[in-house]
């Protein structure tokens, strides 16, 4: 994981996802109420939470979605999104 400087656009490596499991994590979505950042790893299908301090990754559960390549959080409904490349579809994830 990286940790980007806004201002400036640096990068400085935080760690990695923590289990080599995790292959290919492409979709991140960040849910402010609760400070959790979510991954999808479409290699495995995983839904993942990302320690922000460590960057070590978490297993939540199968995306159960297909292959879900993007990631989104509506902090007003609490509603993580998804968006499967496979069927052009947007699905909410539990």
């Amino acid at each position: 994981m990286v940790e980007l400087d806004p201002s400036s656009g640096a990068g400085t490596a935080v760690g990695g996802l923590g289990l080599a499991g995790y292959q290919m994590v492409y979709g991140l979505a960040f849910d402010p109420g609760t400070g959790t950042l979510f991954g999808a790893d479409v290699g495995t299908g995983l839904l993942i939470e990302i320690d922000l301090a460590s960057g070590n990754g978490r297993t939540v559960g199968a995306v159960g979605a297909g292959v879900v390549y993007g990631l989104a959080f509506d902090p007003d409904t609490g509603t993580l999104f998804g968006a499967n490349t496979g069927s052009d579809q947007l699905v909410t994830i539990d």
